[in-house]
């Protein structure tokens, strides 16, 4: 009897761990893509053909000390880019993202984080070469930095700005030109009654619904246990000086625990924020009052996500794979 109820179990379980994703009415959710050999990866939508990198999704993942670059489309999955003369053979992708404004030429960007200390970007061209642009960080100073490009939309400097992810006591918040020089505007940056922040997602508001502010995703569970959105806004009378706004109020690390996040800049998904939530397992909308609503659930260790540039498609990676969701409309 103990030997029956063990196998239901593992059936139950097996079932529970390769389940689809829940989506709303009018939209449907297919797998593209297995797991990368067990890696969750991160995952950025290709904004336009026309950049050289041809249609779907990239992803980018360090394995076996070699750091790749991977297309998704159409099911078919194809290796674009690999170094292997890493800084460290044992570190990791932290972000990745395409240029959209062009003031980088359009190219497709990643950070690397090497000896849990210094981060590295890099330029990944068409033609598959891997190109060191800049690096923070020291063994005294640990910098892990993530990122996003405005062309200066909601009164920024043009160009890109990156924040340290991962500093006990606040962020280190950088400005990068488009000679790749960085320069940091401040050191462990923090909202008024926090006390530590780790930063999970960034990224500017491209709707104009969210101010185009610099948008980040906060979940801190190394001192303060809170989960909050802030975005970063230039004051008026000077855009290298910054000043806090919070999107979402912070709520225990226990209720929200967030992933990710994108923008869809209209299309199917309208003009809206989603987030991935670590401890619910969904994908949630955030709308400009900072309320959540979940839109699709039943992920199992959901991870990344990111939209097209029409909001025709979301991609979502979690333990099972990266899934496309997508409205089940007929073409036109």
């Amino acid at each position: 009897m103990k030997k029956t109820n063990a196998i239901i179990l593992i059936l139950f379980f097996a079932d529970f761990c390769f389940a689809d994703p829940n989506v709303p009415a009018g939209f449907v959710a297919e797998k593209i893509c297995d797991r990368l050999d067990g890696i969750v990866p991160r995952l950025e939508a290709i904004p336009d053909p026309n950049y050289g990198y041809g249609t779907g999704i990239v992803s980018a993942r360090v394995a076996d000390g070699f750091l790749e670059i991977y297309r998704v489309s159409d099911e078919t999955l194809e290796l674009v880019a690999s170094k292997t003369d890493l800084p460290d053979p044992d570190g990791f992708v932290i972000d990745v993202k395409f240029d959209k404004t062009g003031l980088f030429d359009n190219k497709l960007y990643l950070t690397f984080c090497a000896g849990r200390y210094e981060s590295y970007l890099y330029q990944i061209l068409p033609d598959g070469q891997i190109i060191q642009k800049t690096t923070a960080g020291n063994l005294s100073e640990r910098v892990w930095l993530t990122f996003d490009f405005t062309d200066g939309e909601g009164g920024y400097t043009p160009g890109c700005y990156l924040e340290d992810i991962h500093q006990v006591g606040g962020t280190n918040f950088f400005y990068m030109d488009t000679d790749f020089s960085l320069e940091k505007l401040y050191d462990d940056l923090l909202p008024e009654d926090r006390t530590d922040m780790d930063i999970w997602a960034v990224e500017f508001d491209r709707t104009g619904l969210y101010g185009y502010y610099f948008t980040i995703a906060d979940s801190d569970d190394n001192h303060d246990d809170l989960t909050a959105i802030y975005q970063i806004l230039p004051a008026p009378s000077d855009p290298q000086i910054m000043q806090w706004s919070t999107l979402s109020e912070p709520v225990d690390t226990s209720v929200r625990y967030y992933g990710d996040m994108s923008f869809s800049t209209g299309g199917s998904f309208d003009q809206t924020l989603y987030i991935t939530d670590r401890v619910t397992n969904t994908v949630m909308t955030v709308d400009p009052n900072g309320s959540h609503e979940v839109f699709a659930d039943n992920f199992i260790d959901v991870n990344s996500i990111t939209i097209d540039a029409g909001g025709d498609f979301m991609y979502v990676s979690d333990q099972n794979g990266i899934w496309k969701i997508m409205s089940d409309a007929p073409e036109d």
